[in-house]
């Protein structure tokens, strides 16, 4: 199965599943519930995909989509922990009267053992970027992440980065005040699902050129399904954001 990254420059995008600690542990049971907001051309949109009863989130992925997708891009997203998967999408400063929607997919099974739900966040500031990383429990390894930007930036900051670590232990995530400029303080969150699992991640890069957009693709191997995604963008800083994140 595949995780697919689109954004506006050259990207790296990983892709992680997670294999179970025991068998009656496996995920067989997990399955993807999705959400879809209003498609308008309000600013700034959010979506909730809630998990069936019985049932907690341990993944999930957020998109852009609609003729307005190239003026508007991921902001957050993350789990709500237990119920559900949110996805948090605003148009550029530059504005614009297209029509677009923002969609969230939530990963929904049966409770892992270990389950841990982390969450990190910065201080207000006034910088050009910044960077959190929340980082998983001893003894429990990293399922899913996700992270976001809050404050007054309305959309003048962007999500440049938001992965596991390599080491699978820990969710980083960056953000940086796009071309235009920003004065206000703003802070970035990052959130980790953890858990006592068996979990790896396989990157994909696209092309480094000045074509846009740009999509990279990460394959599991046979056997295993992705449980959530991640995303790096390699170009200048405050230039390129992401609007699909899913699988």
């Amino acid at each position: 199965m595949q995780a697919r990254i689109l954004v506006f420059t050259a990207v790296l995008v990983a892709a992680f599943v997670v294999a179970p600690a025991g068998p009656a542990h496996a995920l067989a049971d997990a399955q993807i519930v999705m959400a879809v907001s209003e498609s308008d051309s309000v600013d700034a949109k959010s979506v909730v995909a809630f998990c069936p009863r019985g049932t907690v989130v341990v993944g999930g992925g957020a998109r852009i989509s609609g003729g307005g997708e190239p003026y508007a891009h991921i902001t957050s997203f993350g789990p709500l922990p237990r119920v559900g998967w949110f996805a948090v999408g605003r148009e550029y400063s530059g504005r614009t009267a297209r029509s677009w929607e923002v969609t969230a997919w939530a990963v929904c099974a049966q409770e892992p053992p270990g389950l841990d739900y982390v969450y990190a966040l910065t201080s207000p500031q006034s910088i050009p970027w910044q960077s959190v990383q929340a980082r998983c429990e001893k003894g429990t390894r990293l399922m899913a992440g996700g992270g976001g930007i809050y404050g007054d930036a309305d959309g003048e900051v962007i999500l440049a980065e938001a992965r596991p670590t390599v080491s699978m232990d820990a969710y980083n995530v960056r953000g940086t005040v796009d071309f235009a400029g920003f004065a206000g303080g703003w802070t970035i969150n990052a959130y980790a699902i953890c858990a006592a699992v068996e979990s790896y991640q396989e990157p994909a890069t696209s092309a480094g050129n000045t074509i846009s957009p740009k999509a990279a693709a990460a394959s599991c191997d046979h056997g295993w399904r992705p449980n959530s995604v991640g995303f790096l963008v390699h170009g200048p800083d405050g230039t390129v954001a992401a609007n699909d994140a899913m699988f």
